[in-house]
């Protein structure tokens, strides 16, 4: 009887070093999961700093954007408070000299009317401009239809014939100012004794003061 050995069974992941004259290495899979995990949570740590990174940045350029808003409404603000004070100085500054004109003391109506259309021609914040007489009538004005008019019951001629000065009233929509909010000036005209000689009366609008304040908040937001 043929005599059988056995042999001994072989790993097919093992080989003779020397089988087919070549080199067989052996694979461990528990080797490369390893190196793969490490690569996965190397990436998420990388996208996690660069999503914090990203926040930070975002609430810092947030934060100086809302800086520079704010500085540039500071700004705005102060800008229009001070064309705000220049405007009124000057219409002030207006109504005085009006007052004062020999023009407006001599009572000549041609001439007042005349003058009148040229300062509001000359300056379009004003929306109405007018003179009484010493009762409170309306004697020349921008608006023809003012003319005529009895005035002797408003708060404005009250104020300057009683009290003298430079009477400044609310902003507010008034008779003569056509359906818009004005800013009321007015100054008692004196004759060369001192004699109340009527007022002279103008109505600011306020409308054209916005469209210039607005320019300035555009300017300065560009």
């Amino acid at each position: 009887a043929e005599n059988t050995m056995s042999r001994p069974a072989m790993n097919p992941l093992s080989a003779s070093p020397e089988q087919g004259g070549q080199e067989v290495v052996t694979t461990d899979r528990s080797a490369v999961r390893l190196p793969s995990a490490r690569l996965s949570s190397l990436v998420l740590m990388c996208l996690l700093v660069t999503v914090t990174v990203g926040w930070i940045t975002l609430r810092y350029l947030e934060g100086r954007m809302v800086a520079q808003a704010g500085q540039s409404l500071a700004l705005a603000a102060v800008d229009i408070a001070g064309k705000l004070d220049l405007l009124m100085a000057e219409r002030y500054g207006d109504i005085q000299m009006m007052a004062r004109s020999k023009s407006f003391q001599q009572r000549d109506m041609v001439v007042l009317t005349g003058y009148l259309q040229e300062l509001v021609a000359a300056y379009p914040v004003y929306e109405w401009l007018g003179v009484t007489d010493m009762a409170g009538r309306i004697i020349a004005a921008t608006d023809p239809a003012s003319i005529g008019t009895d005035r002797r019951e408003q708060e404005w001629f009250q104020a300057s014939r009683d009290h003298g000065g430079i009477h400044i009233g609310e902003p507010q929509v008034s008779e003569d100012s056509h359906g818009t909010v004005a800013v009321l000036f007015t100054s008692p005209i004196h004759g060369a004794h001192g004699e109340f000689l009527g007022a002279v009366s103008s109505r600011v609008a306020l409308p054209v003061l916005e469209d210039a304040f607005e320019r300035t908040v555009n300017a300065l937001q560009s």
